[in-house]
């Protein structure tokens, strides 16, 4: 074959094995390519030493220069430790908007835009409150795609809210937080509760995948030992805290994400405290993912 892999050593200058070549391409320093050399084109300057001389006819790839080579390594080497790609690469597409993540903040997940998906109906011209933001990627979601009339984040973590700020910045999204312990510092009334709250029990926690286990934080995956302990809070605080629907069927709406096995439990929890007409949304992958409530 007279492909070759090589490395630009300088100006029109390129390093393959055994010689150093012209080539036509100014391409940067320290940039490795993959380049055609035709045997017309090479001579032996030192045939003792099988060193050669000849010229580059065509690049056909022109690579990454050696630091970036070397980040990218890195990178590499970070994801192989199971370091959530999201984490690495700082960001994550979510409803077609994009968000910072950090290592204080669960990072967006596919299955919470099921949650989204079937809050948006309801919450046109409402007055929302999202539990638990962690990222913001709900609330901001709402707030850009529903045509709420005001939309209001709490999390118990300064740092998440930190990051849920910035994205609401980034999107250019309407958005109040609230720094409190679940409703403790929430003030007034909603048409609309959301919540993808912790809710990973304490067997589960302890078979999480290492992305998950090790990189984000237990706070925010945690629910108590039978994973439902803010499920309790949400659906007894929550009721105080929503508006109970008018006569247009405006209102009073509790809306959570759960684990695959808890619908039939959270269901309960949301009767027990009044709710009606209470549904298991499935996700994508046909797994309970949301849990839907009325006033």
């Amino acid at each position: 074959s007279n492909i070759f892999n090589g490395i630009m050593t300088g100006p029109l200058r390129a390093r393959f094995a055994g010689g150093q070549f012209e080539c036509v391409d100014d391409i940067p320093t320290g940039t490795r390519i993959t380049a055609v050399l035709r045997p017309e084109d090479i001579v032996l300057t030192e045939p003792a030493k099988g060193q050669i001389r000849g010229r580059v006819i065509s690049v056909i790839f022109k690579g990454i220069h050696y630091a970036e080579a070397d980040r990218y390594a890195e990178l590499v080497g970070r994801r192989a430790g199971r370091e959530p790609l999201q984490q690495i690469t700082g960001v994550q597409g979510f409803m077609g908007l994009s968000f910072r993540v950090t290592r204080d903040t669960l990072c967006p997940r596919p299955d919470t835009e099921v949650l989204v998906e079937h809050a948006i109906p309801v919450c046109k011209d409402a007055d929302v409150l999202d539990m638990c933001t962690g990222t913001g990627c709900i609330a901001i979601s709402l707030s850009k795609l529903a045509g709420a009339r005001s939309v209001t984040a709490s999390d118990i973590s300064e740092a998440a809210l930190a990051v849920a700020r910035d994205n609401a910045f980034r999107n250019g999204a309407d958005v109040t937080f609230v720094l409190s312990d679940m409703f403790e510092k929430v003030e007034g009334t909603y048409d609309v509760i959301v919540s993808n709250p912790p809710y990973i029990d304490r067997e589960q926690m302890e078979c999480l995948m290492p992305e998950v286990k090790d990189y984000e934080p237990h706070a925010a995956l945690y629910g108590g030992e039978d994973g439902l302990t803010f499920y309790r809070i949400l659906t007894a605080e929550g009721a105080k805290h929503l508006r109970p629907a008018g006569p247009d069927g405006k209102g009073g709406y509790l809306i959570v994400e759960i684990g695959y096995d808890q619908g039939i439990a959270v269901s309960e929890l949301l009767s027990a405290n009044g709710f009606s007409e209470v549904k298991v949304i499935k996700d994508y992958a046909g797994n309970d993912r949301v849990v839907v409530g009325h006033l």
